[in-house]
């Protein structure tokens, strides 16, 4: 076997186990020092763990622990309903994680590049070759993964009985989809260098993610230019291992947990108070 054939081997019939493995042990050690005094929790509220007077210890995690907030003597205000909290945790998760509302009141040009990234990254990710590796790897679907016949030896450590389809888009609609992207990154990437009020708050992490996101999409484009060579699929595959093992480090730690916890949290507090 040749290098790049066996490069690709090692990138998408190895690694896959090594990434989930290691973004899984990321997962828990960012949950466990949730748990700790002080540290914040994904609704931005610490979590607490107190002592008792008889030396037990407990455990209070705010959006656990929900079924308080509607019991219990202690009622700061009149309650309303339980569907109450459904609704507004509904309204909270499609304006703050679908539509990106805070981001969106606090500078609507980062909103301007921000939300249509992700749209973007969204629709490429449940669509083509990139849906069919991630469903196969999964369980979640049949298909063996391929670029332009070039098939991907993705291993499928178990299989559960369904077949969860991509979205039909033609390779073209895909292609501008991944150019949206790339120039949305970049121009992401300019203004956290350039603005000063933005530069002044930005860390490494965010940089780190934005360029790793910058370099997957010139390997992408790339591939559609000159065709997906089996190194180029392989370099592709690889700043996708990293960008997932970087996850729970970095500034997208938000995607395991901080987003949907904070708008069904906050949905439930507001029907707990009553406004």
């Amino acid at each position: 076997m040749d290098f790049p054939n066996l490069l690709l081997t090692f990138v998408y019939g190895i690694m896959p186990i090594i990434t989930l493995t290691l973004m899984i042990i990321g997962v828990i050690f960012v949950f466990g020092k949730w748990l700790l005094p002080g540290i914040l929790s994904p609704t931005g509220g610490p979590i607490r763990i107190g002592k008792l007077p008889n030396g037990d210890y407990y455990l209070d995690i705010d959006w656990f622990f929900w079924y308080k907030w509607f019991f219990g003597s202690d009622k700061p205000k009149p309650r309303k309903s339980w569907w109450h909290a459904v609704g507004y945790a509904i309204e909270n998760l499609i304006l703050d994680v679908f539509l990106f509302r805070r981001v969106f009141c606090r500078d609507k040009i980062t909103w301007a590049l921000s939300w249509p990234m992700h749209i973007s990254a969204g629709l490429i990710i449940l669509s083509g070759v990139h849906h069919a590796a991630h469903s196969y790897l999964l369980g979640i679907g049949s298909e063996v993964p391929s670029a332009n016949g070039l098939v991907l030896p993705i291993p499928q450590l178990f299989r559960f009985p369904i077949d969860i389809p991509g979205l039909p888009f033609p390779p073209i609609v895909i292609h501008i989809l991944g150019i949206i992207f790339f120039v949305e990154v970049i121009l992401l990437l300019i203004r956290r260098l350039t603005v000063k009020k933005i530069a002044s708050i930005t860390k490494f992490d965010v940089l780190f993610d934005l360029i790793i996101l910058a370099c997957g999409s010139v390997v992408g484009i790339t591939m559609v230019i000159v065709g997906p060579s089996p190194i180029l699929v392989a370099i592709h595959g690889i700043i996708a291992h990293i960008y997932f093992i970087a996850i729970p480090w970095t500034f997208y730690t938000h995607i395991i947990g901080g987003m949907p916890f904070s708008a069904v949290a906050a949905g439930v507090r507001k029907a707990r108070l009553g406004v």
